[in-house]
């Protein structure tokens, strides 16, 4: 899918790591167990990721004076899987490991769709 190959063609500026300027992203997948809804790109066409349903970015400042500030980016959950608990798992898992890397503060830009 475009979101896919964006993502891998990008992955190395992501700088996907804990530190200045880097940031962690955890991704939600739906259990073994449970059954997936079909996943389309922005085309229609199927992306062959029917398994993942939500995810989260946390990204740290890059700012040597900022190095206690951390900001959640992107949280985000598939409207069909949402009401069972995930966004707030990935919330949870997010927070704890901007408290391990040192963060005493993570603000967040709430965006709304209407």
């Amino acid at each position: 899918s475009q979101a896919t190959e964006v993502f891998e063609r990008n992955a190395a500026a992501l700088a996907v790591a804990p530190g200045p300027g880097g940031a962690i992203m955890w991704v939600a997948r739906l259990p073994p167990d449970d059954s997936p809804q079909p996943s389309v790109d922005m085309d229609g066409n199927p992306t062959g990721q029917e398994d993942i349903v939500g995810s989260v970015l946390l990204a740290f400042h890059v700012a040597p004076n900022g190095r206690f500030r951390t900001e959640v980016r992107k949280l985000l959950v598939d409207e069909r899987y949402q009401r069972r608990g995930i966004g707030r798992t990935l919330m949870l898992q997010l927070e704890d490991a901007a408290r391990a890397h040192g963060s005493t503060l993570c603000v967040s830009c709430k965006a709304t769709s209407e």
